[in-house]
């Protein structure tokens, strides 16, 4: 789990389940972080449609546009990436230290969300 401004994250292929209470999210705001711990998603990743969702991790839904790879994988980037937050992200990763470690946990979630887009393919 790592934080970045106002904002606690999940790695790729965890969530963050709060301590005291059944609830599981993938970022929470930094001030609330030590109420939840990070657990890893169980492997190999559990992935199903049902209907016009993607269902992930055994918590999570996405409601891409259509099933295609492309639009799977875009929405789950889009969970925690907005467009200008990846290009901001590509365009500073040469500065070092946080910019980098930035690059690298954004590249893992992409690995991640491929992975997620996959599984709705071998399921057809």
């Amino acid at each position: 789990m790592y934080s970045k401004g106002e904002m606690t994250y999940a790695e790729a292929y965890c969530y963050l389940r709060r301590r005291d209470a059944k609830v599981v999210t993938m970022q929470v705001r930094s001030q609330e972080a030590d109420l939840y711990e990070e657990v890893a998603m169980k492997r190999p990743l559990e992935v199903r449609r049902e209907g016009d969702a993607v269902k992930f991790g055994g918590w999570f839904v996405v409601r891409p546009p259509s099933m295609s790879y492309a639009d799977v994988k875009t929405a789950v980037i889009k969970l925690r990436y907005s467009h200008d937050d990846q290009m901001a992200i590509v365009l500073n990763r040469e500065n070092g230290g946080e910019d980098a470690e930035l690059y690298e946990r954004m590249q893992a979630w992409r690995e991640f969300a491929a992975e997620v887009a996959s599984g709705i393919r071998s399921e057809e």
